[in-house]
């Protein structure tokens, strides 16, 4: 496979009272160019730091002697799946946890691009050092994270 395009989303959250209107809106931009795509996928990570696990010595690639440490994220709830799009520069998302599975209300959003059944992209709102973060789902507030 070959390299993965990153995607930054530039993150307006909003929130009301445990409303229809209750989310975290994600705008999408793609700093390696424009990306064709027909289907993004989300996943709400759990973010409580006991969620988050660093591993070591994970292969790199089936029947590599090659390894890394991984940072690995707890899925919390899903996010959902839209499809029908073209790309992804400017396209914008909100999201929001389904309440049947999550009463949290911080999530790390992780979003999976596809062309067709092709994985063309991978996407998190990220801190000052470049892992993924956080965002707050806080009832009655509307809250902007700046992209890094």
């Amino acid at each position: 496979m070959g390299r993965l395009s990153s995607l930054a989303m530039i993150l307006g959250l909003s929130a009301c009272n445990s409303g229809p209107d209750e989310g975290a809106i994600l705008t999408f931009e793609s700093p390696e160019g424009p990306i064709s795509a027909t289907r993004i996928e989300v996943v709400l990570a759990n973010a409580a730091p006991t969620a988050i696990a660093d591993v070591d010595n994970q292969r790199r690639a089936p029947g590599s002697e090659a390894d890394d440490a991984v940072r690995y994220y707890r899925q919390r709830a899903l996010g959902g799946v839209v499809e029908g799009m073209k790309g992804v520069a400017g396209f914008q998302l909100r999201i929001e946890p389904d309440i049947t599975t999550s009463t949290d209300k911080a999530f790390i959003p992780l979003v999976f691009v596809y062309d067709g059944d092709a994985l063309v992209g991978v996407g998190a709102v990220e801190d000052a050092l470049g892992d993924p973060a956080a965002v707050q789902i806080t009832p009655g507030m509307i809250t902007r994270y700046p992209w890094w």
